[in-house]
């Protein structure tokens, strides 16, 4: 996301002013195509869906926020929880479960942010916990049901604990399982 000026409210709140979104130039093609459908431009579906993933996914998220100083550019690395992402008059908020644990000017200009989701494969937790995402999307869907999946590996239709790449029972309408999954 890129914004002209990003707002400090309180200690637990920042908010873009007029973000563009758009998907970072190495995302693996057979994910682009699964997500070609989406308009990131329309703020209020596009903040639904990431609350929804942030609420949901049980990967390891962060964000880099990359903003002009004085001094020059600052990169910072939040890895704080939020607790929700919303619109107001074309701006995205992002609220914070708790104050921010680290110093961030109140106002920040020309700023990039990006939401890192997609974990390394080699993270032993995601791999043990059968929570990682080794297909791109959940039952063969696309749009935003690929973006749930893709950036936070969480199916909407999906309640089995080994990861949504095994539901597809449960998808409208059904699917055949993914490879190496089961129906059962």
């Amino acid at each position: 996301m890129i914004s002209p000026a990003v707002t400090l409210t309180g200690d637990d709140m920042l908010t873009l002013t007029a973000p563009e979104v758009d998907w970072l130039d190495g995302m693996k093609q057979e994910h682009l195509d699964q997500l070609a459908g989406i308009d990131l431009s329309k703020l209020d579906e596009l903040s639904g869906y990431l609350d929804k993933g942030i609420k949901n996914t049980q990967v390891i998220s962060s964000m880099e926020l990359k903003y002009k100083t004085e001094d020059g550019w600052r990169i910072v690395q939040i890895h704080d929880r939020v607790e929700s992402i919303s619109t107001s008059g074309g701006n995205l908020n992002i609220k914070f479960k708790e104050p921010l644990q680290l110093q961030l000017e109140q106002k920040m200009e020309q700023v990039s942010l990006v939401l890192q989701t997609w974990p390394s494969p080699t993270d032993r937790w995601l791999m043990e916990s059968g929570r990682f995402p080794m297909h791109s999307v959940c039952c063969d869907c696309s749009g935003w049901c690929a973006f749930l999946w893709i950036l936070f590996a969480y199916c909407n239709n999906c309640l089995q604990p080994q990861g949504g790449e095994y539901c597809c029972i449960n998808c409208d309408p059904p699917v055949p399982a993914a490879p190496g999954g089961g129906c059962d």
